[in-house]
């Protein structure tokens, strides 16, 4: 937490060397820097800003975009422990045999297929950031390999210590990002830190509320990261204990006043996916009389009550201003005609795509509808987008992992079946919010807690 009070990107990456120096330090070992102190250089996106106009003013002249369209790339801490992760990792594999297994197989093929599509000849980036962002990914894909050989070869004890550890680690995040975002609430602009990625907050004239961003760029992104990152979280907890009661803490009363003040409506969806989950397999053990009456865990029932209320509420208004918002040049006016542009854009780039990150600069250079002028965004269907960037290969490779994941859930949690539908509806709620918001990005940090508990057991799951 620390970090968030760094003036500036020189300290966190001294602060980053320094993380680095403890861990080996007090572990002596350099797998143990990369097992623990990956995931800790992930949470926050913060290092040397380089910025690529891609569209110049002159070309665009919109009054939203007064400077016009740019692509932006970091060079991070996490990239320069990535490239060494990534050399070291080649070398332990030249000198001892490692477990692997088809999902990490499929995910370095995404890798590949990555790699070939951001050198197809649009000539977006320069080279070195293509290469930054395919280090970036491959260094995800080598700390999951990596995590999956040790898993696989340490004793009970330290896989319950990886776990724990990494179920605390989530918890911080997901505390700290909701808090940052209910203080942008409550001040009405950002708060200065180094760990923003943002010096405004979007506007948004529907909104009760200030669109706040937390430590992302935009308010749904930063709730499906909230989002994705508590599910994760329940998967490790449900995982370790097993009892609706143990799970649910009145800290997470946090992030879902974070999600509220989001307003995120493909979450809100997502929400209720949960719910019904719950309602569904601790019906049991919910007795709505008793909930009036007392406490769960600490929790009073008029604080759930108004809780409740926040969220029909807000919903209610999201779902308002959705219904009646269906004319043209209406929102979603507009996500149908960045399809149509997507259509096209496919059409031309079947096989490798576009390139990811590269469908505005290209879709601006290539639309004749005129969409891209009035509205120089990503199409708002995360699966098209996934199409028009990474090609027929790169969607056929994602399909695949998710088949493969589905299929070896399935096999490995027979034991529990409150485990088994969490990541079902989990996936479900997941590929829900892609269908109505920009996110291509499948591999999100409930898919990654969910690879690693499937190599933590090696016979039976749970």
């Amino acid at each position: 937490m620390g970090c968030l009070f760094l003036p500036n990107t020189k300290f966190y990456f001294l602060a980053s060397i320094l993380l680095v120096l403890i861990i080996f330090g007090v572990s002596r070992s350099w797998e143990k820097v990369v097992i623990y102190g990956y995931w800790l250089l992930s949470i926050y996106y913060v290092g040397q800003l380089y910025v690529f106009q891609v569209i110049r003013t002159e070309e665009l002249y919109h009054p939203l975009y007064p400077n016009g369209r740019s692509l932006y790339f970091k060079f991070t801490p996490l990239l320069v422990l990535g490239m060494t992760m990534i050399i070291s990792w080649t070398i332990k594999l030249i000198k001892e045999k490692c477990r692997s297994n088809w999902l990490i197989v499929i995910l370095l093929m995404s890798v590949l297929t990555k790699l070939i599509s951001s050198f197809m000849g649009n000539e977006i980036l320069p080279w070195w950031v293509e290469m930054g962002k395919i280090i970036n990914d491959l260094s995800l894909v080598i700390w999951l390999w990596w995590v999956t050989d040790y898993l696989g070869r340490v004793k009970t004890e330290e896989k319950k210590y990886f776990w724990d550890y990494m179920g605390k680690i989530l918890k911080i995040s997901i505390i700290v990002g909701s808090i940052i975002v209910i203080l942008q609430v409550l001040k009405g602009s950002v708060l200065g830190l180094v760990v923003e990625q943002r010096t405004d907050l979007p506007f948004d004239g529907n909104a009760w509320l200030p669109r706040v961003v937390g430590i992302w760029n935009h308010p749904n992104e930063a709730a499906f990261n909230i989002f994705t990152w508590t599910i994760a979280w329940a998967l490790i907890e449900i995982r370790q204990r097993k009892k609706l009661g143990e799970v649910l803490n009145r800290w997470l009363l946090i992030p879902l006043t974070a999600l509220l003040c989001l307003q995120s409506r493909s979450i809100f969806l997502g929400m209720g996916l949960i719910t019904l989950w719950g309602i569904y397999f601790y019906r049991k053990e919910i007795s709505w009389s008793k909930i009036l009456e007392k406490r769960i865990k600490g929790v009073k029932s008029w604080l759930m009550v108004v809780t409740v209320s926040l969220i029909l509420l807000f919903i209610g208004n999201s779902f308002v201003v959705s219904i009646t918002n269906l004319g043209e040049n209406s929102g979603w006016d507009t996500r149908q005609k960045l399809i149509n542009v997507a259509k096209d854009l496919a059409d031309k780039h079947l096989w490798w795509g576009v390139g990811e990150g590269n469908f505005i600069p290209v879709a601006f250079r290539e639309d004749k509808s005129g969409t891209m002028k009035a509205f120089p965004e990503s199409v708002h269907q995360g699966w098209v987008l996934i199409l028009t960037e990474k090609g027929v290969v790169g969607l056929s490779v994602w399909l695949i992992f998710i088949l493969t994941i589905v299929l070896a859930w399935w096999k490995k949690s027979k034991n529990n079946m409150e485990l088994r539908w969490l990541f079902y509806v989990t996936l479900l709620t997941q590929f829900v919010v892609m269908m109505f918001q920009p996110f291509s990005n499948i591999l999100m940090v409930n898919l990654v807690a969910a690879m690693l508990l499937l190599a933590s057991e090696e016979k039976s799951f749970f």
